[in-house]
């Protein structure tokens, strides 16, 4: 559309790294500190209304982005090592401005928090090496951690301080390095075998959340909340083999 601009992002980061052979009983270290302040210009956000569901409307506006990222990764032996990751995050709307509104009137969200921006976040795992008689194998158990988000209101099509609640996600993942192969076809090099499970526990949540302005089912008015579930585990498996 004409009347909407494409968004603009000016990002400050400030931050330091640190890398070292060895710090006390770890190896391989590294790790890291990242502050950031982001403004985000003429950001979109499309809804509809219980008088107009086949109608998008948009609202546009400017948020200010800012917080701080972590990060430390080390190898504890020959065959353990770890990793974790998190991150903070305030997000708050400088301006938002409602195109339309059941009500009329064009209402603007003053330091309203951004929807579906986690404030915090939080990747930890371990990773265990070892070999059997015909591979090297690596296994690798993490968790992922997605703090509350907050809802998009469609009802008067302004952001939300109501919060979709916070999860956490185990996951695995196996692979291993073999050249049994080789005895069946001459010529192949090391086969990469994998597998991979997301969500292992089968953890039921909600990926996405927003209030809605009605409609939906034939309800002539809005209020509820419509979500979009999680997915159930998922299994990944994969076969490199190099000739």
């Amino acid at each position: 559309l004409a009347s909407l601009k494409p968004a603009r992002a000016e990002e400050y980061d400030v931050g330091a790294r640190f890398a070292a052979l060895r710090l006390g009983a770890m190896r391989n270290v590294y790790a890291s500190v990242d502050f950031f302040h982001m403004l985000l210009s003429d950001e979109t956000i499309t809804y509809s209304t219980a008088q107009n569901p086949n109608v998008t409307y948009f609202g546009y506006g400017s948020a200010t982005y800012k917080g701080v990222d972590l990060s430390l990764h080390a190898t504890f032996s020959r065959h353990w090592n770890g990793f974790a990751n998190f991150g903070y995050l305030n997000s708050r709307w400088n301006e938002f401005q409602a195109a339309v509104t059941p009500s009329g009137p064009q209402p603007t969200g003053y330091g309203l928090p951004v929807p579906n921006s986690p404030k915090d976040t939080l990747t930890a795992g371990a990773t265990y090496r070892f070999r059997v008689p015909t591979a090297r194998m690596t296994a690798t158990l993490w968790d992922q951690y997605i703090g509350a988000r907050y809802l998009f209101n469609k009802n008067p099509g302004l952001p939300s301080t109501l919060t979709n609640p916070a999860y956490d996600l185990v996951n695995f993942s196996i692979s291993a390095r073999t050249h049994w192969f080789r005895s069946m076809l001459p010529g192949v090099r090391a086969t990469n075998l994998a597998l991979q499970v997301l969500n292992l526990t089968n953890k039921e949540y909600n990926s996405t959340e927003y209030v809605s302005s009605g409609g939906y089912f034939q309800t002539p008015t809005g209020g509820y909340v419509i979500a979009k579930p999680g997915a159930p585990p998922l299994v990944y498996a994969s076969l490199n083999r190099p000739f």
